[in-house]
Order: structure tokens, then C-alpha cells, then sequence
């Protein structure tokens, strides 16, 4: 399998490339796309399955010349500090087999301007499913982008006794965990890329995130009466935690619903979970999402 891995083109097709056998590992790679938001890194492909570089790059070769998997082209792959892939015309077939035709399926060139968002919304996804087990926790439900896309709530927040304002709520990505000790844990994900400040970061987020989740009806029709709910901001550097959890205080004792981190310190963390990696909006002191103590 390697030598003829090794000489088939990496860019383009061959006529008539090696046939291959699917796998269960091939099955769990095909549905990895559907649960992360249609797209994953090489560098993501190689940790979740193949333990090495080379091995996820022979096997994945295989599945692009089969026509399970598509992925960038030269020009793409030198634009992006990793290979992106994604489902091709049998791997989505697939999907729909185990899915239904009804599933939400992502092509190579659907939401381009949103690839690299995407890939590193899963690198959260998948440290938060890291450390599940350590916590002996079990995923109730969980949403990707896509999931929201398609299908978010829309709530009119009030503002200070003005007109109340019709506002959109789409998060990244959302967990719902059930703990050993009974209780639920509901954390939305919002990755922020830019490095210039929003300065509309309050009305446009804060208020009518805190909004739906403390007080609105779709949040408890969608997911119960007395469900909580926690908003996960990840950033770039430490002054954008800091100006963020600023901008957040401003709401009040509402701001508890929000937490703050950097790419960095998740990608150095033991445990996503009880490690201090978060600032807290009502807080000074650096804490963890869960106290084991």
C-alpha cells in the first residue's frame, strides 16, 4: 500500500487508481467530516487516527484517488499552513447511507472564506473531547457550525427601553455533557479570529447571548425549562481576554455566563476542563470550568 500510495500524484487524480477495501477506520474518518463541520487538517486527521504524518498521507492519498475524500489544490495548500480535506462524491454517499439523505453535507468549495474558522473550531472541538474521559463525562448532544447555520434560534433581546432588537444567535459549536454526579454542563463555542477590536462586541454578542440563555423562550423550548448554559470565547493573545472580559463585566452579574481564553493555553493544557485556563466574567482570578475539589 505505501509504494503505491508513494507514487500516485498528490494533486491530481489517476485514471485508474488502486482500488481499495473501506475500512472501519475509513468509515470513522468519513464520518469525523460530518461531525466536524465538513472539513479537517491533515495535521488533525493524523491525531484523531493515524498516529504519524506519513501514515495519515499514504491512506489519505488513497481515499482522494477513490473519490471518498477531495482536498486543496497546490495553489490552496500553499496558501494554509496545513492540507485541508474534505468529503468527495463516495464518502458523501456514504454519509447519506448512514445519515440520511437528509444530512448536512459540505463539498470541496462550500464556505471557503470560513476553512481556516473551521479548522480551528475543531482543534477546540477536539481538545473539549479529549478530556472527556478523564471527567467521566458522557455527550448528551452536541452541534458543529453547520448544525447552527442551518438551523439557529433568532430572539428579540431587549435594550435598555428602547425598540427590543432582533438578533441572530449562532454559535461555533455546543456540548451538552451529562456528569457523574447527574448534573448538565451546556457549553457554546465562539472562536474569535480577528485581531481588531468589534466595537459593537456587546450588542451584537454579550447581550443577546446572555439574553437567550437567561431569559429567552427559545432557549428553553430548544433545551429545557431549567437548562444553563455557558458561552466559551477563545482569542488570540491575552490583552483581547482582558478587553473582552471588560466589554462583558458591563452586563453585570449576567457576564457568569462567560468565560475567556487563548488558542495557546488550550493547546497546552492537560485537561480542558479543570485546568485554570478561562478569565470569568464576574471573577479577577484565572479559574476552571470544573472544580474537582
Amino acid at each position: 500500500m505505501t509504494d503505491k500510495a508513494d507514487r500516485l500524484p498528490y494533486y491530481t487524480r489517476t485514471e485508474n487508481p488502486p482500488s481499495i477495501a473501506i475500512t472501519p477506520r475509513d468509515k470513522g474518518i468519513l464520518e469525523a467530516f460530518y461531525d466536524h463541520n465538513g472539513v479537517l487538517a491533515d495535521y488533525q486527521l493524523a491525531n484523531l487516527f493515524f498516529g504519524s504524518m506519513r501514515r495519515m498521507k499514504e491512506r489519505m492519498t488513497l481515499l482522494y484517488q477513490n473519490r471518498y475524500v477531495n482536498r486543496f489544490n497546490r495553489k490552496e495548500r500553499n496558501s494554509h499552513d496545513y492540507m485541508a480535506y474534505f468529503l468527495d462524491e463516495l464518502g458523501v454517499a456514504y454519509i447519506k447511507q448512514q445519515f440520511g439523505d437528509t444530512a448536512r453535507i459540505r463539498l470541496k468549495g462550500d464556505r471557503d472564506s470560513r476553512i481556516h474558522h473551521d479548522v480551528v473550531v475543531n482543534d477546540i472541538r477536539i481538545a473539549m473531547r479529549k478530556s472527556l474521559s478523564a471527567l467521566g463525562a458522557t455527550i448528551v448532544e452536541s452541534f458543529n457550525s453547520l448544525d447552527f447555520d442551518s438551523d439557529h434560534d433568532v430572539v428579540m433581546v431587549p435594550e435598555g427601553g428602547r425598540k427590543p432588537q432582533r438578533r441572530a444567535v449562532v454559535p461555533d459549536d455546543f456540548l451538552h455533557l451529562l456528569m457523574p454526579n447527574g448534573k448538565h454542563r451546556r457549553y457554546f463555542v465562539e472562536a474569535e479570529l480577528s485581531r481588531k477590536d468589534n466595537p459593537r462586541l456587546l450588542e451584537e454578542k454579550f447581550r443577546p447571548q446572555a439574553y437567550y440563555v437567561l431569559e429567552s423562550p427559545e432557549y428553553k423550548a430548544r433545551f429545557g425549562e431549567k437548562a444553563g448554559g455557558t458561552f466559551l470565547y477563545f482569542v488570540h493573545d491575552e490583552p483581547t481576554v482582558e478587553r473582552m472580559k471588560r466589554t462583558a463585566e458591563k452586563l453585570g452579574e449576567v457576564a457568569r455566563i462567560f468565560y475567556f481564553t487563548t488558542y495557546e493555553r488550550v493547546a497546552q493544557a492537560a485537561s480542558f476542563y479543570t485546568d485554570p485556563l478561562f478569565w470569568h466574567g464576574t471573577k479577577e482570578v484565572e479559574t476552571s470550568l470544573i472544580q474537582t475539589t
